[in-house]
């Protein structure tokens, strides 16, 4: 059972939470209905993403055996079998996407301006197959790829609450999707070095650190950039009444400075890990929590 757990990573179910975004945002926390159905969403992305990290640890066994951290998986130890991952994770896809297709016979829009549920966790489910057979092995395509994975999340969050989402939030998703994977990417190359890098994960040698510091501080500043243009932006304001929303900014840029200062001092290996382990971006996280949820459902 605890080979199991390892296999399917409920640690990094945390990165799901993205799908609460939309309704974060559009003040439906306190409508039961929406939170129930966005809850829901969640839930199909976390047999979805858990059918993925399944399926990767099945392919990828040999090379994750060469690797520092990884070789301790369950099926690169040799504690689960790969045709039993194999058979996880077309279980659990196939129960994340008619867990997809339920809430889009439930939406109460079904012709609205934006993607189906289902269609947004089924190209979910076929980018991150074609990232893990093909794609993770072109250097900056793989970032990409990560990062569109995120953008995915926000989208169906937006859709199963029938809403159409704003475009710099969009936006905000994927520049912080690619800040934290250049982040994983720099964490392996500096733990790794190079001929590990190049027996575990090929891909690195298409990297360097001063490539990856870099895009890590490019996207630093894109992330922060359109998440304040995002809380400025009209359709924000004449959402929220105001423009009371920038009070969260100082959470955000701290929470960014901290984990790319982390990075770069090399510390850790899984960046899932560094940003709930470390208790000044958590300690961030809460109050950018707390203080967003007061702008958007409080009286002023």
């Amino acid at each position: 059972m605890s080979a199991l757990a390892r296999l399917l990573r409920p640690l990094h179910w945390s990165k799901n939470a993205v799908v609460l975004a939309p309704a974060l945002f559009a003040g439906l926390f306190a409508d039961a209905e929406a939170l129930t159905r966005a809850l829901a969403a969640t839930g199909v992305f976390c047999l979805l993403a858990s059918a993925i990290y399944a399926f990767n640890d099945a392919h990828d066994a040999r090379w994750d055996r060469l690797h520092p951290a990884k070789r301790s998986r369950p099926v690169a130890a040799g504690l689960i079998s790969p045709t039993l991952a194999l058979a996880l994770a077309v279980g659990l896809a196939a129960a994340g996407l008619l867990g997809a297709r339920a809430l889009d016979v439930s939406t109460r829009a079904a012709d609205a301006d934006h993607i189906h549920v289902f269609t947004g966790c089924a190209l979910y489910l076929g980018l991150n197959v074609a990232y893990t057979l093909v794609l993770k092995r072109v250097p900056f395509v793989d970032l990409v790829c990560l990062a569109a994975g995120l953008v995915l999340r926000a989208l169906v969050g937006a859709a199963v609450l029938s809403l159409v989402p704003s475009f710099w939030l969009v936006v905000c998703c994927f520049c912080l999707a690619l800040f934290l994977a250049a982040g994983k990417r720099r964490l392996e190359v500096s733990k790794l070095g190079v001929d590990g890098a190049l027996a575990a994960r090929p891909l690195l040698a298409g990297y360097s650190r001063s490539v990856l510091d870099s895009v890590l501080v490019a996207t630093a500043i894109a992330t922060s950039a359109s998440y304040v243009t995002y809380t400025l932006s009209p359709i924000t304001a004449a959402k929220m009444g105001g423009r009371g929303l920038i009070v969260t900014t100082p959470f955000v840029l701290f929470a960014v400075a901290r984990y790319a200062r982390l990075v770069l001092d090399e510390r850790g290996h899984d960046p899932v890990a560094l940003l709930i382990g470390d208790r000044a971006i958590l300690a961030a996280g809460l109050l950018w929590t707390a203080t967003a949820a007061a702008v958007v459902y409080g009286p002023w």
